[in-house]
């Protein structure tokens, strides 16, 4: 749950089910999301892209944190989040005095600005 909370989606409730297949017993939990998230989840633009975050999170191919907010709250693909996560890293150190959670939580403020300079770098770079 975590890091769905960290995604932007806010859990209103959670239950579990157990199932039995071929004899053997499997747990199934079912969340419901707030009214909120359940908006941002159904945006068109934003279902494929937040399939991706999710199976990437559960696989370990993600890293969880902040930053995937970018991800339903500006469309952000997961590997356009890694790009961002990169230079967020490179610049703190430099010497930056702003704190990881302070910069996430800025960028996402900001997510048609995050998504705006992430789409000039990849035309740029292309």
């Amino acid at each position: 749950l975590p890091a769905l909370h960290n995604a932007g989606v806010a859990i209103d409730r959670e239950q579990a089910h157990s199932l039995r297949v071929d004899g053997q017993r499997h747990f199934v939990t079912s969340l419901s999301v707030d009214a909120a998230s359940a908006a941002s989840l159904a945006k068109a633009d934003i279902v494929p892209v937040a399939q991706e975050l999710f199976a990437a999170l559960f696989n370990n191919e993600a890293e969880d944190g902040r930053l995937n907010g970018l991800v339903i709250e500006g469309g952000l693909s997961v590997r356009q989040v890694q790009l961002v996560r990169a230079y967020m890293s490179y610049w703190r150190q430099t010497g930056s005095r702003f704190s990881v959670r302070y910069i996430a939580e800025t960028l996402r403020k900001q997510p048609v600005v995050v998504k705006q300079l992430v789409d000039a770098f990849l035309q740029r770079f292309n």
